[in-house]
């Protein structure tokens, strides 16, 4: 992972991931790397302040940015087809 944030480092490149703990962050952070995460924002937990255990789909810190996906009432699936709802009806 060090290699990946030094070589985006070099080539003024911007590292994008899942949003959650990935591994990349604190080299992105060593190098002043942007990293984007993008995540289904009804699929994620927002971090904790001092929590005892870490959840699989909390945000994880580090990242410069977030992009949550969707809209609330329409699911992951949905949302990555780029189908909206509309009026009860499922509109592509």
């Amino acid at each position: 992972m060090a290699g990946v944030a030094r070589a985006a480092m070099r080539t003024d490149a911007i590292i994008i991931d899942s949003g959650l703990g990935s591994g990349i962050e604190k080299f992105c952070a060593r190098k002043q790397v942007p990293l984007i995460g993008v995540a289904p924002e009804n699929e994620i937990i927002y971090p904790r302040i001092n929590p005892n255990d870490k959840k699989d789909n909390e945000l994880t810190s580090g990242h410069t940015h977030f992009f949550l996906l969707g809209q609330a009432g329409t699911s992951a699936e949905e949302a990555a087809s780029g189908a909206t709802l509309k009026k009860g009806k499922t509109e592509d």
